[in-house]
């Protein structure tokens, strides 16, 4: 009997604890959100719907909202289903919470134009499947992402190439931040048109310039160019230049490799460049992979949700709504005024009786307790 009043104890105390955590989330919710109390009652459904789902806590998937929120992420629709993709994304990558996932998603979804319907697979599996394959993580695909990604799409470039450039590169650096920025540096140098008179900026035909001169070798004497044909109107995509740079790099001296590394990617990240035109041929694996990786992502979620501690929390999460249930927010917000009024007479009393009154009072409080109706019983202390 103890024991089942000690049970039944902690899931009380548990169950309170729970509820408070969520009247918290929320709250912050409602003060960083645009969302109308329709639309944030709407969204508190389909939060315990997700929570159970996932096998994580309705309070976690409130507090990423309230992230989302300064993002721009206003609608209940929008902010479950970024969430939910989030927490999935999460759960398949070692060492990333599901708020730096749901962020990092929020990042590339906005810089290549991808729908939440398109991101499983679009973003989640091209990332996992490279992260499984190659010499790099999920996270740090993702951090590198985020910092090369809105320049990379705004040179016209695919999420494929971004993500290959950076599994090459960072197999040697080991540094997703390095490699990241490194991306990023080449993809606004490679914008060649000037943003305010749409022709060739003078940057872009120095860089030219700079680049053909330093790749002339015995096979070219005319070097690398920049363009696809002598019309200079078109410059050539990431892959196909990187490629070409990438097949005549052991012909050149030492000088001429940093120089140019330098020239591309900026004195700074020269040591990644270097390091992706180097090991090209594992950017062209990586896009190989991505090809096929259809599915990858929700196959890991289905085999980890399937384990014992996302069965667990998905039961726990359970139990905190059965509470919710038993026990709606508004009882337990009557019960705790009613128990505050009740320790504020005691409070009064003791104040009033001294030190040795008070220990007095608290042994005839407990002795009437302990002897209800003649024989002995224990009230288990709930809150």
């Amino acid at each position: 009997m103890m024991n089942l009043l000690k049970t039944i104890q902690n899931l009380f105390q548990k169950g309170f604890s729970d509820t408070r955590k969520l009247d918290a989330a929320l709250s912050d919710l409602r003060l960083s959100t645009a969302m109308s109390a329709q639309e944030l009652e709407k969204f508190c459904q389909l939060s315990e719907n997700l929570a159970k789902e996932l096998g994580v806590s309705t309070e976690a998937i409130l507090r990423q909202a309230a992230a989302l929120s300064k993002l721009g992420i206003t609608t209940a629709e929008s902010a479950a289903q970024l969430t939910e993709l989030g927490i999935r994304f999460a759960a398949i990558s070692p060492g990333m919470d599901a708020e730096k996932a749901t962020v990092a998603l929020a990042d590339i979804m906005q810089a290549y134009k991808i729908s939440a319907s398109d991101a499983s697979d679009g973003i989640l599996s091209k990332i996992n499947e490279v992260g499984n394959t190659f010499q790099t993580s999920n996270a740090e695909i993702a951090e590198g992402l985020q910092k090369s990604s809105a320049a990379m799409a705004a040179a016209g470039e695919t999420i494929e190439t971004t993500i290959g450039l950076f599994a090459g590169g960072q197999e040697v650096i080991q540094d997703a931040s390095k490699v990241g920025d490194a991306i990023r540096s080449i993809a606004l140098r490679m914008q060649a048109c000037d943003s305010e008179t749409g022709l060739l900026s003078k940057d872009f035909a120095d860089l030219a310039d700079q680049v053909a001169k330093l790749t002339k070798t015995a096979g070219n004497r005319q070097g690398i160019s920049l363009f696809t044909d002598s019309s200079w109107t078109q410059s050539k995509d990431m892959l196909t230049l990187l490629g070409e740079l990438s097949e005549i790099w052991s012909e050149l001296d030492a000088k001429s490799q940093s120089d140019l590394a330098g020239a591309l990617f900026g004195t700074d990240h020269m040591q990644a460049g270097a390091a992706i035109i180097e090991n090209f041929a594992q950017v062209g694996a990586a896009i190989d992979v991505m090809a096929k990786s259809a599915g990858s992502a929700n196959r890991e979620f289905v085999s980890m949700a399937d384990s014992l501690n996302h069965k667990l929390n998905a039961a726990s999460e359970t139990a905190t709504g059965i509470f919710a249930n038993l026990f709606p927010k508004e009882d337990l917000a009557s019960a705790a005024e009613t128990a505050n009024g009740f320790l504020g007479i005691i409070d009064r009393l003791t104040e009033k009786l001294g030190p040795s009154g008070a220990l007095g009072l608290g042994a005839g409080l407990f002795a009437g307790l302990k002897n209800v109706g003649g024989a002995k019983t224990y009230a288990p202390i709930l809150f």
